[in-house]
C-alpha cells in the first residue's frame, strides 16, 4: 500500500549556501519518487530570495520561509524555519503519511504531533556536535535564538527513530545527546546513477590535474589543500576547486600570488554530468576534510575511478582502506598531504590500482535506489507500529 512521504532540510541544492545534506535530501526524494511514491520536499529560504530551481522535479517542492536577507551557513535566522516547516507539514498530512527530517528544521514537530499522529524519522547530518551547553549556545550569544545544535537535540528526542549515515555519527549523537535508548539504523547516502553507470575505461587525464569539489570551507580542508599544493606546485599543472563557500577569496588570491599563481581554477557547482567529466579528466582528487558524517564527494570521486587522498576524520575510515582504495592523512597535516600528492603524481601504477579498487568498493554498495528502499522499509514499519 502506498503512502505520502514528506522530507525536509534547511536551504536547498540551489541556494547561495548548500552542501551534501541538501543534495542528499534532493537525491533521496528523486529516488523515492521514481519508485512510485507521493513525495513532498520542504526546503527553506529567506523571505525575499528568488531561487532558480530545475525546470522539472519528480517530487512536489515547498518553501519554508524564515527572516533574513540571504541564505548563508551561519545565518542566525536559519533556526527560525522550524515553525514554517511545521505549518507546511500540517497542511500536507493525510492518512498514512511519514515525515522525514534531515536536521534542526524539525524542531517544532513535537507540538504538531501532540494533536496528530504520524511517524517521524530523522537523519541528522552534522559531523560535529559541541561537547557542552556553553558551546552549544556560543554560536548565538548575540542572538535571542537557540543554536541549531540545541534544536537538533529537540528533534532527536522527539523522533521515533534516527538514521545517521555512518557508525561514527551514531556514536557522536549518542555521546553528545545522551540518546542511548533511542532506536536507530545506519543508512549511508547513495550516489547518483550517472556515477554508478559510468564507463571508466574512457578516463583520460589531459594534464596533471588535481581536483577538489565540495563546500569551499575550512571544515572541508580547503586551506590545508592550498598549503600542500603550494609546497608541491611544481608537480602538477592545474588545481581545480568546484563549489561555493567562504574560502572563495583565499582560492582566488592563491591564483594571483605565490607558487600557485596561474594554476588555480575555481568553478561554481556543476551538473552531475559536467562534474563527472571534470573528475574523470583529472589525475587525482584531494578531499582533506577535517570532519565528515558520511563523505559524499569522496564516494563520488571513488566511483569515477580516480585515486583519492583524504583524511581519517569522522566516518571516512568506514569507506577508505588505507593504500588499497585510497590514501588517508591526519586532518590538517599539510606537510603529509604535500608528500602524498607528490608521491602519487609520480606513481602511475599506484594511481591505477587505487582508482580501480575505489570504484569496485563503492558501486556495489552505494546507490540512491537501494538507500531509498531501506528507508521505505523503515517507513512501512513505522506506519504499521512495528517501531516503538
Amino acid at each position: 500500500m502506498s503512502y505520502r512521504i514528506i522530507l525536509s532540510s534547511n536551504y536547498s541544492p540551489w541556494s547561495p549556501y548548500s552542501g551534501g545534506g541538501q543534495r542528499s535530501t534532493h537525491h533521496l526524494a528523486e529516488a523515492l519518487s521514481s519508485l512510485g511514491y507521493d513525495v513532498h520536499l520542504i526546503f527553506s529560504k529567506t523571505r525575499n530570495e528568488r531561487i532558480k530551481t530545475p525546470s522539472s522535479l519528480p517530487y512536489t517542492l515547498h518553501w519554508a520561509e524564515y527572516p533574513g536577507i540571504k541564505s548563508n551557513r551561519k545565518n542566525w535566522f536559519r533556526t527560525q524555519s522550524g515553525k514554517a516547516v511545521a505549518r507546511i507539514v500540517d497542511q500536507l498530512l493525510k492518512p498514512r503519511t511519514v515525515y522525514h527530517s534531515n536536521g534542526e528544521e524539525s524542531s517544532e514537530i513535537a507540538s504538531l504531533r501532540a494533536n496528530k499522529n504520524f511517524p517521524f524519522i530523522l537523519t541528522p547530518r552534522y559531523p560535529h556536535i559541541p561537547e557542552n551547553v556553553k558551546e552549544l549556545n556560543k554560536e548565538t550569544r548575540l542572538s535571542p535564538f537557540q543554536s541549531k545544535f540545541s534544536l537538533l537535540r529537540k528533534s532527536l528526542q522527539e523522533c521515533d527513530i534516527y538514521c545517521p549515515t555512518s557508525k561514527f555519527a551514531v556514536q557522536l549523537y549518542r555521546e553528545r545527546y545522551f540518546i542511548r535508548d533511542k532506536p536507530f539504523e545506519v543508512i549511508p547516502n547513495g550516489i547518483p546513477d550517472e556515477f554508478i553507470n559510468l564507463d571508466i575505461s574512457s578516463n583520460s587525464p589531459k594534464t596533471r590535474r588535481i581536483i577538489f569539489f565540495g563546500r569551499l570551507s575550512k571544515e572541508k580542508g580547503v586551506d590545508t589543500l592550498l598549503k600542500a599544493a603550494s609546497a608541491a606546485a611544481n608537480q602538477f599543472d592545474e588545481l581545480h576547486f568546484i563549489g561555493r563557500g567562504e574560502l572563495e577569496p583565499a582560492i582566488d588570491n592563491a591564483n594571483k600570488n605565490g607558487p600557485l599563481a596561474g594554476k588555480v581554477i575555481r568553478t561554481e557547482w556543476l551538473s552531475v554530468s559536467e562534474l563527472i567529466k571534470r573528475i574523470t579528466t583529472s589525475t587525482l582528487a584531494v578531499l582533506p576534510s577535517l570532519e565528515e558524517s558520511f563523505g559524499n564527494a569522496i564516494v563520488e570521486a571513488m566511483a569515477c575511478g580516480i585515486p583519492v587522498i583524504t583524511t581519517n576524520a569522522g566516518s571516512i575510515p568506514e569507506i577508505i582502506t588505507q593504500n588499497k582504495n585510497g590514501i588517508m592523512i591526519e586532518p590538517g597535516n599539510s606537510h603529509q598531504l604535500a608528500s602524498d600528492i607528490e608521491n602519487l603524481l609520480n606513481n602511475p601504477e599506484k594511481r591505477r590500482s587505487l582508482g580501480k579498487s575505489a570504484r569496485e568498493t563503492v558501486v556495489s554498495k552505494y546507490s540512491w535506489e537501494s538507500t531509498a528502499k531501506r528507508y521505505l522499509s523503515i517507513y512501512s514499519d513505522l506506519l504499521d507500529g512495528q517501531i516503538v
